[in-house]
């Protein structure tokens, strides 16, 4: 039998010599990637406000089973506070893919959220108008913009 470096092999009492101790012993499992425990769940926390703009992204979603093909939308969370954006983008979490885009006098942040086609992107420009939203679609619209340019 061939031995492999990553196979792990258990210490089962019995095997081991008489004069060891007969416990199994493990190394521990990373501690840094794992969430610590929310006191409150997310879904308690939204307001009014924000649990609109989640009732308009499922909406949204619920309509693309019927029209996959259609165009981006935009749901905007300039109105919300900044708990309350808190609160949704703990919600939405933060997928593999981000970008930053730079156009102009503009420049864009978009992060993917665990769902896939729900974007959170933050946008600024020069005079320092800032916006935020949700888009929704297959590849979010700043993305689409620096790719044509």
């Amino acid at each position: 039998m061939t031995e492999h470096v990553l196979v792990w092999h258990p210490k089962v009492p019995g095997d081991a010599p008489a004069d060891s101790d007969d416990q199994l012993r493990l190394i521990g499992m990373p501690t840094g990637l794992v969430r610590p425990a929310r006191q409150t769940p997310a879904n308690e926390e939204l307001t009014t406000a924000s649990r609109a703009v989640v009732n308009e992204v499922i909406a949204d979603l619920k309509r693309r089973t019927r029209e996959p093909y259609a165009p981006p939308t935009r749901v905007s969370l300039n109105g919300l506070d900044d708990s309350e954006k808190a609160t949704l983008a703990d919600i939405l979490g933060e997928g593999d893919v981000w970008a930053k885009v730079g156009l102009d006098n503009a420049y864009w942040r978009v992060v993917e959220s665990v769902m896939a086609g729900i974007w959170r992107v933050e946008s600024s420009t020069a005079d320092g108008t800032q916006g935020e939203w949700i888009e929704i679609g297959p590849v979010p619209a700043p993305i689409l913009r620096a790719a044509a340019e």
